[in-house]
Order: structure tokens, then sequence, then C-alpha cells
């Protein structure tokens, strides 16, 4: 007999998706909704269940409306940075320039998290 996937497991490989086609990491999105990265690892599993204001807060953090998160099938979002950038108005050099930022303050945390192991 084949299994049904539930609400919350829908609900949950949706979160997932998006998470990763967003290029974070679930200790990321975890911080950005208030839970850690195991919390937001038994979300996107279907373990555990989501509430409204918890739901609208993972739609918040990924950038999309509720209902997105709601949706079956394949993600009608453009979740790139490009695209949120250009939601923003930035010119192409602005982007890059906000990456390229991005990339070195990563850098730089995970130098100075490698220096605090060592230590």
């Amino acid at each position: 007999m084949t299994k049904t996937p539930s609400g919350n497991s829908t609900v949950g490989q949706r979160i997932r998706e998006l998470r990763q086609a967003r290029g974070m990491t679930l200790a990321q999105l975890g911080e950005a909704v208030g839970l850690t990265w195991q919390q937001v690892q038994r979300i996107e599993t279907g373990v555990s269940h989501l509430n409204i204001p918890r739901l609208t807060a993972f739609a918040k953090a990924l950038g999309v409306p509720v209902s997105e998160l709601l949706t079956e099938g394949p993600s009608t979002i453009d979740v790139s940075p490009e695209h949120y950038f250009r939601n923003m108005g930035m010119t192409e050099d602005e982007a890059r320039n906000v990456m390229e930022y991005a990339e070195f303050l990563l850098k730089r945390r995970r130098q100075e998290k490698d220096q605090e192991s060592d230590d």
C-alpha cells in the first residue's frame, strides 16, 4: 500500500526545496525563524508540525508568500539571488557587489570560527 504524504511533509518538502534553492543551510534558516537547525530538519521531514505564525516566519525568511509553501508541484517563484536583487531595483553591478561582500563576510566568519576552534 502506498503511503500518502501528510500535509506536514509536503510543506516541509517545499521549505527544503526553497531553502536549498536559496543556498541556505538548515542553521541559517533556523536562525532566521528562531529555531535550531535540528528543529528545521524535523519540519522539513514532516516530523514536527507548523502553526500559522511559524509558517508565516518561514515564508518571510524564504522570501515567498505563504501560499507558495502550501502549493504542491514545482515552485512558481524565482528564488535566485538575481531575482531578489532585481526586485529590489538593484543594477547588475550593485547586485554583484552585494554578493561579493556577502561572500567576503562568510569567508571571514568561517575563518573566525576556525580560529575559535583552534584555541
